[in-house]
């Protein structure tokens, strides 16, 4: 297990466009870059650029019951682990698991479960669609 922090940021700007109920932990941009490096050295891989680059969803869109909560810890930081478990979440996206007890009680806090739908994790990279297809 590994250690790392990251600071928590609540609606944060995409470069593409805006989603209400979002709070990330931005993480540090080298956890990516270290994985990707690994990776395009095995593989013939191309990776699209992430929306946040290196985080962790918090909550990705899901309303809170306790909306007067939201952005209470805003720009706060937050410790949490990951593994070195390289998996493929879907055909697009490679991932590696994170843990926070912290980020389990902000999200109950807001009256949310615990763990996410898709749990903690790190998007190591959206893979690119010619890479996609070469493996299919």
């Amino acid at each position: 297990m590994f250690k790392g922090t990251g600071i928590l940021q609540y609606d944060p700007k995409a470069r593409i466009r805006f989603d209400p109920w979002w709070l990330i932990l931005k993480t540090d941009e080298q956890i990516v870059k270290y994985y990707q490096y690994w990776i395009l050295k095995y593989y013939a891989a191309k990776f699209e650029k992430t929306v946040w680059g290196s985080h962790v969803s918090v909550i990705r869109g899901s309303e809170p019951k306790h909306k007067n909560l939201w952005k209470k810890y805003q720009g706060k930081k937050i410790e949490f682990s990951y593994d070195n478990n390289i998996y493929q979440a879907n055909p697009k996206f490679l991932c590696i698991n994170a843990y926070s007890e912290e980020l389990q009680h902000i999200r109950e806090e807001l009256g949310l479960s615990p763990i996410p739908p898709y749990g903690f994790h790190i998007t190591i990279g959206r893979l690119h669609p010619t890479t996609i297809n070469k493996n299919e």
